[in-house]
């Protein structure tokens, strides 16, 4: 048959398919995003006595909290996941919340609530949040003016796979992935979908296409949850060491520079990693509400919902927050205790035991991992000397194109001897502790130290990206510290020294524009999935069978979004070479020996098996990944007959 020829009529244009679908304006819809990631959480803490900036700031934790508590449950009761049954799940933690309130209103320290933030100070440190925020959602609106379409990296297809696997099917427990991954013997997988089950809520409640929901729900996270977390955690530093009005001043100026480190989020969000972007920007509000709650002791449920929130959108994320709350512990808390180190201390386990209990499924699914967690590796055969200079200034293999960013590290350094002279230990602790990982992870060491080093770092992958990213929420918050501290020693004006400490932030944050719109539209270029390959797919989902057959494809090139872009069911759900993680005789084969199909018999039983019918192959690949053995050449093969070939995609129909 020749090239471009169609045997059937093509009834589906591009325009029907996934990320075309969606009728939301980019700004509609991030605004959407932004308050389905803040409000239902709000709504708790605000029921549990929070005050408002509190209740905002650790709202997107509780949100993921309320999703995390009931989607497992849910799933186990075979309760769909959708817009009806979020609402139910809000409510019913809200009530909860509203009786907490109640039983535990003894425990209320009054003169403690008297120290909150007045309205002058919170509306300081709103207007960094919402600069950084205008920031970053600048860098977007430049970046991607394509938001719409599919990204080329990684694994976004697995994302936005799995929120059309929940619209699909109602099951969002993380306890069910391995029916989605592994495809053939649907063994069980325990992934962390917390991320997913809220952007699929987003994409009903927008009549968002899956791969847009999971563009806006990324977004979202991105535009709100850092500026929201340099200025919590540089309020958290300096509120009990100075007046409210200059760690406001702080905390403002740290929220608007936070848009300026690359580091989180926009390598973050170019390499995909959306749960653990998420789950980063949820650290510090969580570590400060279970710090407060030592205080504020009925807190203690809304800490113990929200470190389950962290943990649940990326294990990452909520280590992040042990490690915040065990070094403010350790240098802080330990010395000056709230209420008795005893006492202290039993505060603590109040919240990490019930967190702990309900985090059982998914540590038994991690150490299942274990082994492939530990087997990653980033070693950069440079050095160790090399390795701590790139660990100290943030220049990790993904941002080694860019100049490094010096007037943040000069700022950040700045704050880090405020720090020191006001006797705030801990960040530096926790510092010292990351950057020795990055450059272990750079450069191992060996003997005893490497061995612990590596316990460590190997909850991070030990990947230095991923380290540094912990590293840069530190620097936001002493950079912040740093630019309002020079502003008010120049000045010595609160009105000018806040006006020039939040211009200079700005300022900072426009210099460092092109870098950041760069980074989060590099990979929405239609390389991998374009215009040719969205009229394959329209083609392929209304050819006979094809939406109750598996269509058998690469885990190299791009036909892995058929599901997230079109509802169709391909054999491989994530990009993953050579084999995907996962059982699977049949698929072997087939990925093997297809077209071998004439001389081995292996093949035709294995599409028997996997119900196959259709098979469709793309180009290109992602980098640095062939095509499978068992799908070169197909063309060869007179058990594969080709039935469209439009330049970039081709299908191929079983003919035995």
């Amino acid at each position: 048959m020749p090239d471009g020829a169609f045997r059937r009529p093509c009834l589906l244009g591009p325009g029907h398919l996934g990320s075309h679908t969606s009728p939301v304006s980019f700004g509609f819809g991030v605004l959407i995003a932004l308050m389905l990631l803040v409000s239902p959480g709000a709504i708790v803490a605000r029921v549990g006595r929070l005050t408002w900036p509190t209740a905002v700031a650790v709202g997107p934790a509780l949100t993921y909290g309320v999703v995390a508590l009931v989607i497992v449950p849910f799933g186990a009761l075979g309760l769909g996941w959708n817009v009806w049954t979020a609402l139910f799940a809000t409510a019913l933690v809200t009530a909860a919340a509203l009786g907490l309130r109640m039983v535990l209103n003894r425990y209320r320290d009054v003169d403690a609530e008297s120290r909150a933030a007045s309205r002058g100070p919170a509306l300081l440190v709103a207007a960094g949040v919402v600069l950084g925020a205008a920031l970053v959602g600048l860098a977007a609106v430049r970046g991607i003016p394509n938001w719409q379409s599919i990204p080329s990296n990684w694994d976004a297809v697995w994302h936005a796979n799995t929120i059309r696997f929940i619209l699909e099917t109602g099951q969002a427990s993380p306890t069910h992935m391995g029916e989605l991954r592994n495809i053939e013997t649907h063994e069980a997988l325990y992934y962390p979908s917390t991320f997913h089950a809220l952007g699929a809520v987003l994409s009903q409640l927008a009549g968002a296409a899956p791969t847009t929901a999971y563009t806006l729900s990324s977004l979202a996270a991105a535009i709100w949850l850092f500026p929201v977390s340099g200025a919590t955690l540089a309020w958290h530093l300096l509120r009990s060491r100075t007046d409210e009005w200059r760690a406001a001043g702080a905390a403002a100026a740290a929220g608007t520079l936070s848009a300026s480190f690359t580091a989180i989020p926009y390598v973050e969000f170019d390499t995909a990693s959306m749960p653990n972007l998420v789950a980063y920007g949820l650290a510090v509000p969580t570590t400060v509400l279970i710090a407060s709650a030592l205080r504020h002791r009925d807190r203690i449920p809304l800490a113990v919902l929200a470190l389950f929130g962290v943990f649940s959108v990326h294990i990452t994320g909520g280590v992040v927050t042990v490690l915040f709350v065990a070094g403010w512990w350790a240098f802080d808390a330990l010395w000056r205790p709230v209420r008795g180190r005893v006492t202290d201390v039993i505060d603590l386990l109040l919240i990490a035991t019930p967190a702990v209990a309900l985090l059982v499924p998914q540590f038994l699914g991690v150490l299942q991992q274990a082994e492939i967690i530990v087997g990653h590796e980033f070693v950069t055969h440079e050095g160790r000397k090399r390795g701590l200079i790139d660990a100290v200034v943030q220049h990790t293999r993904h941002l080694n194109d860019f100049p490094i960013q010096w007037p943040l590290i000069i700022l950040a350094a700045v704050g880090a001897i405020v720090l020191i002279v006001r006797r705030v230990w801990w960040p530096l602790a926790v510092w010292l502790l990351l950057v020795v990982s990055i450059v272990h992870s750079s450069a191992t060491f060996g003997g005893p130290i490497g061995s612990l080093v590596s316990k460590f770092s190997d909850l991070f992958y030990s990947d230095p990206r991923r380290l540094s990213a912990v590293v840069a929420m530190l620097l936001t918050a002493s950079a912040g510290i740093g630019v309002y501290t020079l502003a008010a020693l120049l000045l010595r004006r609160r009105g000018p020294s806040v006006a020039v400490a939040l211009g200079v932030s700005v300022a900072i944050g426009v210099a460092y524009l092109p870098r950041h719109q760069f980074l989060l539209g590099e990979k929405y270029d239609s390389v991998i999935i374009d215009d040719k390959d969205l009229e394959a797919f329209a083609y392929l989902a209304v050819l006979p069978g094809a939406r109750d057959t598996l269509i058998g494809d690469a885990n190299t090139d791009g036909t892995a979004w058929m599901y997230a872009a079109a509802g169709l069911h391909p054999l491989w759900t994530h990009y993953d070479y050579p084999v995907q993680q996962g059982p699977g005789y049949h698929r072997f084969i087939f990925w093997a020996y297809a077209d071998d199909a004439d001389t081995d018999p292996r093949v035709a039983e294995a599409v028997k098996a996997l119900n196959i019918r259709y098979v469709m192959t793309s180009t290109p690949v992602v980098r640095g990944f062939v095509m499978p053995d068992g799908l070169v050449s197909l063309d060869t093969s007179r058990s594969w007959e080709k039935i469209y070939d439009n330049g970039e995609a081709r299908i191929y129909e079983w003919r035995r």
